[in-house]
């Protein structure tokens, strides 16, 4: 239709796409404890434009699910998120 470039002003630039926590990752126990056991996995409608708060949460999740350090820095980021909304309330 355009033949194979991006029309930038599209209102239907997105596309959904779920990321799930891998499960033969070491800390997949204590990420699915720290989302409160929910699902393993986020459904996003990313879009082309990385100011939307939709796409700060995708690669927030991105990070999370890639994250291969200490689980002691997820316990505190979590703490420090938690007194962060404690704080705006």
């Amino acid at each position: 239709m355009n033949y194979g470039f991006i029309n930038l002003d599209n209102d239907a630039n997105e596309v959904p796409i779920s990321v799930f926590l891998k499960k033969d990752d070491p800390l997949f126990e204590i990420k699915l404890k720290l989302i409160n056991e929910q699902k393993p996995f986020m459904k996003f409608r990313v879009v082309d434009t990385l100011s939307e708060k939709i796409m700060y949460e995708f690669i927030s999740w991105l990070r999370y699910v890639e994250f291969e350090g200490d689980a002691a820095v997820l316990y505190l980021a979590k703490n420090d998120a938690i007194s962060e909304a404690q704080r705006r309330r």
